[in-house]
């Protein structure tokens, strides 16, 4: 009976360490904790809600415009094996995103928009899940590179 309930025991704990992250929730910008050096605020989502599932994932953003407006949201519904989602927004250019488990803590979502032209971002998890942390790397057309930490709040 002592095995039973050790393995039982074993197999729990091992099961709770390779559980994933879960992202699932509304989260809003915290621009306090956000160095935008000289970038404007509207260069990052103002909202994003992410509906995940074990093998995908809806991340619907709701950003800004140059006026501080809302824009309409913008849905991906991404796999988690890295298979490209292609869509083309008004705007007419083809954006290709692509997304995958880094680890158990930590995604990677890639978009490229044209020839040098995309972002990548690392996606984890602080505070007990209560802050969305997305490392951002951008390379637009014209040259210009940047690189952002963004914070987000759960709702």
């Amino acid at each position: 009976m002592r095995k039973i309930i050790l393995a039982i025991l074993l197999f729990t704990t091992v099961k709770a360490f390779a559980q994933k992250a879960d992202f699932n929730g509304t989260w809003q910008v915290n621009k306090a904790k956000i160095d935008f050096g000289r970038a404007p605020e509207w260069i990052i989502p103002r909202y994003i809600k992410v509906e995940q599932q074990a093998d995908k994932i809806a991340i619907i953003r709701t950003s800004l415009d140059q006026d501080l407006k809302e824009l309409a949201p913008v849905t991906e519904n991404l796999t988690f094996d890295g298979k490209p989602l292609v869509r083309t927004p008004v705007a007419g250019t083809t954006v290709t995103t692509t997304l995958k488990w880094t680890n158990d803590q930590s995604i990677l979502l890639t978009r490229t928009a044209g020839p040098n032209n995309g972002a990548t971002e690392n996606w984890t998890l602080e505070d007990g899940g209560k802050t969305l942390v997305i490392d951002r790397n951008v390379e637009q057309s014209n040259g210009m590179k940047y690189t952002i930490k963004c914070y987000y709040a759960k709702q």
